[in-house]
């Protein structure tokens, strides 16, 4: 029994409680909220940066480009099937602040408990195995670049980490409704470009 459950997805709120955790202390880097995301896996760090792109105001200015940068960075190491983030030293010191952090934190934590009662083990196909995996890993990666260079288009961010941010939950709570609900994001969002793209 104890086997079982220690092989079962953690949740999204504890997640989002561990982040709270972490954004108490005085200073907070990424480096430090990857450090401890990377244990849970791949799929848990990619919340950070796309968690601090929805949050409901800009850490700093020009933010919504590193942070786009920042989760190509983490889906490329995905799609590759690497299992361990490696963070360079200037990327590991960026400083964010921890009250805004807590306060968008909060704001999402009734979302994460909604999740949680929600979602489970479904269409595992989707969502475990390494195919499965990669090619998450690829589509994050697509997204998350169009994220960093649309960063200066209002919403276009915000938009787009939604849509990577069901595909990270997807493979971390091994659900392949969310997994198929992302994809089916990421056709919608691809379509609605290419029409904005084509009428301009």
């Amino acid at each position: 029994m104890g086997r079982r459950r220690a092989e079962m997805p953690p949740t999204l709120s504890g997640l989002l409680e561990a982040l709270l955790a972490a954004a108490d202390g005085q200073e907070l880097t990424l480096g430090r909220l990857f450090a401890m995301m990377n244990a849970r896996g791949l799929a848990a760090a990619m919340l950070v940066p796309t968690l601090l792109m929805l949050m409901p105001f800009g850490l700093f200015p020009g933010s919504n480009a590193l942070l786009g940068l920042v989760m190509a960075f983490v889906a490329g190491h995905i799609a590759l099937g690497l299992r361990n983030l490696w963070l360079p030293r200037r990327l590991r010191q960026v400083a964010l602040s921890g009250r805004l952090m807590r306060r968008g934190l909060r704001r999402l934590l009734p979302l994460a408990a909604w999740l949680d009662a929600h979602t489970g083990r479904r269409l595992v196909l989707l969502a475990e195995g390494e195919a499965a995996t990669r090619l998450a890993g690829l589509v994050m990666l697509g997204l998350s670049l169009f994220a960093a260079i649309a960063g200066l288009i209002p919403g276009i961010p915000t938009l787009v980490s939604a849509v990577v941010l069901l595909l990270a939950l997807g493979l971390l709570l091994r659900d392949g409704v969310v997994m198929a609900v992302g994809y089916g994001a990421t056709l919608a969002a691809v379509a609605g470009v290419a029409a904005l793209w084509s009428g301009a």
